[in-house]
């Protein structure tokens, strides 16, 4: 089966939370029964965080939360991600993209 890749880019604060819900747009994948791995790696591929992945009826719940947000290097303001579902000892990439981080936050 080939893998269905949705690009699309994202923002991330650091300090914050940051939570997205990705549906899976391929109907043949069934992820009842499949766990999940989102990774956000800088330009030169090393990792800076793995999210938490659950798995819901309509998706893939990914939260990253405030505290792993300020491990990231303040030099680091852009990187890349994706997102596996893994089924079956297969791996299906669902995203990918680039996230532009924000380190100045301003809570007013």
């Amino acid at each position: 089966m080939n893998d269905y890749v949705r690009n699309e880019d994202e923002f991330l604060h650091v300090g914050a939370n940051w939570e997205r819900m990705y549906t899976i747009e391929n109907r043949t994948l069934n992820p009842q029964h499949a766990s999940a791995v989102f990774k956000l790696r800088d330009g030169r591929d090393n990792l800076l965080c793995e999210a938490v992945c659950t798995i819901q009826p309509e998706g893939v719940l990914v939260q990253i939360p405030y505290e792993k947000t300020q491990e990231i290097d303040k030099r680091i303001t852009k990187a890349k991600y994706d997102l596996f579902l893994k089924m079956n000892e297969k791996s299906y990439k669902l995203i990918m993209g680039n996230i532009q981080i924000i380190h100045d936050i301003s809570m007013h």
